[in-house]
């Protein structure tokens, strides 16, 4: 494409250009380049509220990369409010999608207590033994701290997780 390199050029304002219109029509694609145009000021002025919107357009229609950017905007503040709600729900959303980032996100932003909406601890090891799998560099440390406990309760169904989770992480040493 015509953003490769670092420094802006007429390439990236073509790039604009040539990413407009699809994303005004609803590729998807396009409307996430447009959004990390934007957030990056390649070719436009730099603007995160308008990140924000391509994002938004790209991720309602389930693009992962996008869900995961807003994420992203939404945990930082970076072009909305700042919202550790809407984080987790973008998170969740790409998470699903087998996102590795967006399950690490989500698992860390649970592990410290991030956002009043918690979900069940088995849920967030689910979706970091995913990122684990998908050999995430960072999963396994987090799956280390998970695999201890960050709850008292431990159930015979989080027994089997650690066992699950301690299988993989050994995978990862190996």
């Amino acid at each position: 494409m015509y953003q490769k390199d670092r420094e802006v050029s007429p390439s990236d304002e073509k790039a604009v250009i040539l990413y407009t219109t699809p994303a005004e029509k609803g590729n998807t694609n396009a409307q996430l380049d447009l959004g990390v145009t934007y957030e990056n000021g390649r070719g436009v002025t730099q603007s995160s509220e308008e990140a924000v919107t391509w994002d938004t357009e790209s991720a309602e229609q389930e693009d992962a990369n996008a869900q995961y950017n807003l994420g992203l905007m939404y945990k930082s503040g970076r072009g909305v409010n700042q919202s550790d709600e809407e984080a987790i729900k973008w998170y969740y959303k790409a998470a699903e999608k087998g996102h590795a980032r967006a399950q690490y996100n989500l698992g860390w932003m649970f592990e410290n207590g991030r956002g009043k909406q918690q979900i069940k601890d088995m849920q967030m090891r689910k979706l970091t033994l995913e990122s684990c799998m998908q050999k995430d560099k960072e999963s396994p440390n987090l799956m280390k701290k998970l695999s201890n406990g960050t709850k008292k309760q431990q159930s015979k169904e989080m027994l089997v997780a650690k066992i699950t989770l301690d299988g993989c992480m050994k995978m990862d040493e190996a």
